[in-house]
């Protein structure tokens, strides 16, 4: 399940685009493209029922990392651009 919205994007951190009831067994794997905050409502809703997710922050990155490659021939250090992205995105990126 692939959340392309922007609902429970800041301010509305309470928000999701699905109810519980529709990933209702473990396995299921849940990509939220929303990264402020880094871990929307949707996906801790899916982590409480065994759902493999994936966050707007990594797609952010590894879309920034492919780029750097493209661009410059090198691998992107992407352990200095998730640093610098969580510090950059302030303190909701863990609520």
């Amino acid at each position: 399940i692939i959340n392309c919205t922007p609902v429970g994007m800041h301010p509305n951190l309470d928000d999701t685009p699905l109810p519980p009831a529709a990933f209702p067994r473990p396995g299921i794997v849940l990509f939220d493209t929303v990264y402020h905050p880094e871990n929307p409502m949707l996906l801790k809703l899916g982590r409480e029922r065994q759902a493999t997710t994936i966050t707007g922050v990594e797609m952010f990155l590894r879309q920034a990392a492919l780029q750097f490659k493209i661009y410059t021939g090198l691998d992107a250090p992407l352990d200095v651009m998730r640093e610098t992205l969580k510090r950059k995105l302030g303190p909701l990126r863990d609520e």
